[in-house]
C-alpha cells in the first residue's frame, strides 16, 4: 500500500470515528446541561461561558484521536511487492491535518441537521445563544450560529442591543443580521452611559457622530458624565467630543459634573478646555443648603437658568470645585438674573471654605 493511499485511509477512518463521536457527545452534552441556565447568577453574575470550554475540549479530543490513529498505523508493517520484503510504511502527517480540517465542520453540520428534528436540542441552543449575547461572548455565538437554524435574526440583534454586546453585534452583522439604522444612536448613548468604549468606537465606525444629540438633550459625553464614567469621558474627548456642547433640553456636561460633585471629572473637563468662564446651567435648578440656619432649617437655594458654574459650586458647598474654577480664571463677581453672586450662594449654603476661597480671589 502506498503512502498516499494509507494516508487517505487513515484520514477516512479517523474522520468517520471522530464525526460520530463528536456528534453523539455534543448531543448528549447539550441535553444534559442544566436547563434553563448553566450559571448561578447569585454566586457569579458574570461567569465565563461554558460553551467555549466545551468546544475546546472536544477539539482536544479530536486531536488525541487523530494522533492515536497515526501512532497506531505508524508501526504496522505493510507488505510491499519490491524484493518480496516487508517494510514499514510511514503514514504522512497530512492525515492528521486532513482529519482535523474535515471532522470538526462535519460534526457541526451533523449537529445542525440533528437540531432540525430535535425540539429539545433547539431549545438548549437558543437559550445558550442568549447567554452568549448577554455576556458578549462572540466565540460561543459563532459556533452556535453554525449549528442553529436561524431564519429571523431580529430577536438576536435586539438582544445584543439590550445587552450592549459590541462584539456579538459585529458577528451578527457579519453573517447578515444587520442592526437597524434607527438603533445606532441609541447604542452610542448606551455605550457612553455604561462605559463601553468599544461600543462607542463601533458606532463611530458605522458613521454615528460622537456629538449626536437626542430629542431629550442627551449626548454621549453628557451620558457618560451623568454615570460618572471618567475613562469614557476621556475617550470621548480624545475622539472629538465637543466638551462645550449645550443641548437645549439638558445641562452642559460641566454642569452635570458639578451636580454629581465629581471633582475628578471637573478637573478633566477644565484641562480639556471646557469654557468654565461662561458655562451656565441652562435650566432653573434648586437645592437645599447643606448647613441649617439658626432655626435648624435648611433653606432652599434657587439658581436661575443663567447662573454660572461657579455659582452652582458655591451653592453646592463644594469648596474644591470652587477652587478649581477660580484657578481656571473664573471671575468671582459675576451675577445672575436675580443679582446673586457666587459669594452670596456660598454664604447661603453655609460653606465657610467657599467663602474664604472667593474672598481671597477678590469677591465682594
Amino acid at each position: 500500500m502506498t503512502k498516499t493511499k494509507l494516508t487517505l485511509l487513515i484520514a477516512l477512518k479517523s474522520f468517520l470515528a471522530a464525526t460520530i463521536a463528536m456528534a453523539i457527545s455534543l448531543y448528549i452534552s447539550l441535553l444534559t446541561l442544566p436547563f434553563p441556565s448553566i450559571f448561578d447568577p447569585d454566586k457569579n453574575p458574570n461567569p465565563p461561558i461554558l460553551w467555549s470550554r466545551l468546544f475546546i475540549t472536544w477539539t482536544g479530543i479530536l486531536l488525541i484521536i487523530g494522533l492515536v490513529a497515526i501512532l497506531k498505523n505508524k508501526f504496522v508493517s505493510k507488505q510491499t511487492t519490491s524484493n518480496d520484503s516487508t517494510t514499514p510504511v510511514q503514514p504522512l502527517l497530512s492525515a492528521w491535518v486532513i482529519f482535523l480540517m474535515v471532522s470538526i465542520p462535519s460534526g457541526l453540520l451533523t449537529m445542525r441537521i440533528t437540531s432540525i428534528f430535535s425540539s429539545s436540542l433547539r431549545s438548549h441552543i437558543n437559550y445558550h445563544m442568549t447567554d452568549a449575547l448577554n455576556f458578549n461572548d462572540p466565540a460561543t455565538l459563532i459556533w452556535l450560529l453554525v449549528i442553529a437554524d436561524i431564519k429571523d435574526g431580529r430577536p438576536l440583534v435586539n438582544q445584543a442591543i439590550q445587552s450592549n454586546s459590541e462584539d456579538c453585534i459585529k458577528v451578527l452583522d457579519l453573517v447578515g443580521f444587520s442592526i437597524p439604522k434607527e438603533s445606532l444612536p441609541l447604542l452610542m448613548i448606551q455605550g457612553a452611559s455604561t462605559g463601553n468604549n468599544n461600543m462607542i468606537k463601533l458606532m463611530m465606525d458605522y458613521g454615528i457622530d460622537v456629538n449626536l444629540q437626542t430629542s431629550y438633550g442627551q449626548t454621549p459625553l453628557i451620558s457618560a458624565t451623568e454615570q460618572e464614567k471618567l475613562a469614557t469621558i476621556e475617550f470621548l474627548i480624545k475622539s472629538g467630543a465637543n466638551i462645550n456642547l449645550t443641548p437645549k433640553n439638558s445641562y452642559p456636561a460641566l454642569i452635570v459634573a458639578l451636580l454629581n460633585d465629581n471633582n475628578e471629572i471637573l478637573k478633566t473637563m477644565v484641562k480639556a478646555g471646557a469654557d468654565v468662564k461662561t458655562c451656565k446651567i441652562q435650566k432653573e435648578f434648586s437645592l437645599s443648603s447643606k448647613v441649617p440656619n439658626e432655626n435648624g432649617e435648611k433653606s432652599i437655594l434657587m439658581l436661575p437658568a443663567d447662573s454660572l458654574a461657579l455659582m452652582l459650586a458655591a451653592a453646592s458647598a463644594n469648596s474644591e470645585a470652587v477652587k478649581i474654577l477660580l484657578s481656571a480664571g473664573v471671575s468671582p463677581n459675576e451675577t445672575n438674573s436675580i443679582n446673586y453672586t457666587a459669594l452670596m450662594y456660598a454664604k447661603a449654603s453655609g460653606c465657610i471654605e467657599c467663602q474664604q476661597a472667593l474672598t481671597e480671589a477678590g469677591a465682594k
